[in-house]
């Protein structure tokens, strides 16, 4: 059995009259004074080592505000499902578009691809301006599957057009093997171990109930996943978000029948091999892809949650012990009340903390 998937999508964003007020249209330039404001509270908030970081509400979604900036953007947010990137000024590059969006993983397993680029595009045309165009930047395609596992003499197997792959092992197996590079290349591929990942991780457990709707083992999962960068995707006249998702199935045929291949041995010319049968299914993954939510999101929630509790356990005996305490009724008062000093001395409260860690989580 297998899922096919976006599981992370980058994007920029050209805006109408971006950064100039007028009558008809100033939503850019408010919000980016706005932004500023914010930006300059989120750095005193760092300099005075506050315990939770700045939060801010933008229309119907919060965001964390970072304190600093990055390579051509002043404004950084992000929440669990979207990190946006935003410019100060309108680039005197034509091709340096002044928004940049991210789109999670999380978002793009719990509400489908194209409904988390509605929703983003959406929010962008209400709070900050008409969009103009897009430019796909990246786009990482993956499919789940319990019909192959790599072993050590697995890695001759394969044929494509990398120069570098890595292998990595855990417990003398192998875990993961990367083809090609992210940093450099056009294309990359990651093929690892999805089960072992979220058993060491402890995160993402939300997972196990996609796989087990799908019917695969979630014991032996792995991910076949390729992250195709923005030079490639110029280089096939993909522009577009939308043009780039009408393409997928395209794009994932180039991936696994051109970029990489994974043979039987059975000649004595690898390019004369049979392809490997499991990995004639991979290639098929898209043939009939729809985007869907696989997984509600209060159940992504729920077992994000209870990925904490072993971590938080073991904190809560670990003070219990050098308190000298035994009764875990009294530890909890004690934790209870040392932490309400702590808080108030960081200037907040057990309830603020919550209610703004709960706001990034949409």
């Amino acid at each position: 059995m297998k899922i096919p998937n976006i599981d992370t999508l980058c994007a920029t964003l050209d805006i109408h009259n971006y950064g100039f007020a007028d009558m008809e249209k100033q939503a850019s330039a408010d919000i980016l004074i706005r932004l500023e404001l914010e930006k300059c509270k989120a750095k005193e908030a760092q300099q005075h080592s506050m315990s939770n970081n700045h939060i801010i509400q933008v229309g119907n979604q919060s965001f964390e505000i970072l304190s600093n900036g990055s390579r051509g953007y002043a404004y950084i947010l992000h929440n669990d499902a979207y990190e946006i990137k935003i410019a100060q000024h309108r680039s005197n590059k034509e091709s340096f578009y002044p928004i940049f969006i991210r789109l999670k993983s999380e978002c793009l397993w719990s509400m489908g691809v194209e409904k988390a680029w509605d929703t983003i595009k959406e929010w962008i045309t209400t709070n900050i301006g008409d969009i103009k165009s897009n430019k796909i930047s990246r786009i990482d395609l993956c499919c789940h599957t319990d019909e192959m596992e790599l072993m050590a003499d697995d890695i001759e197997t394969f044929e494509g057009r990398y120069c570098l792959d890595t292998i990595y092992r855990n417990n003398r197996r192998i875990a993961s093997v990367y083809f090609g590079s992210g940093a450099t290349g056009k294309v990359m591929c990651r093929i690892y171990d999805k089960s072992l990942e979220v058993k060491q991780k402890r995160q993402k457990l939300w997972f196990y109930e996609v796989w087990e709707k799908a019917g695969l083992n979630p014991e032996k999962v792995w991910n076949v996943e390729f992250q195709l960068n923005r030079d490639y995707l110029k280089e096939v006249k993909l522009e577009s978000v939308e043009d780039t998702l009408e393409s997928l199935k395209s794009l994932w045929k180039y991936c696994t029948r051109s970029w990489l291949t994974k043979k039987q041995l059975d000649h004595t010319r690898i390019e004369n091999c049979t392809t490997d049968s499991a990995w004639q299914s991979i290639q098929e993954a898209f043939d009939g892809f729809l985007s869907r939510p696989l997984i509600q999101r209060e159940k992504q929630l729920d077992s994000s949650a209870f990925a904490l509790i072993p971590g938080t356990i073991g904190n809560i005996t670990s003070y219990a012990a050098r308190a000298d305490l035994n009764d875990i009724d009294e530890v909890m008062r004690m934790i209870k009340s040392q932490g309400s000093t702590y808080l108030h001395r960081r200037e907040t409260n057990f309830q603020e903390v919550v209610e703004w860690k709960k706001s990034l989580l949409q």
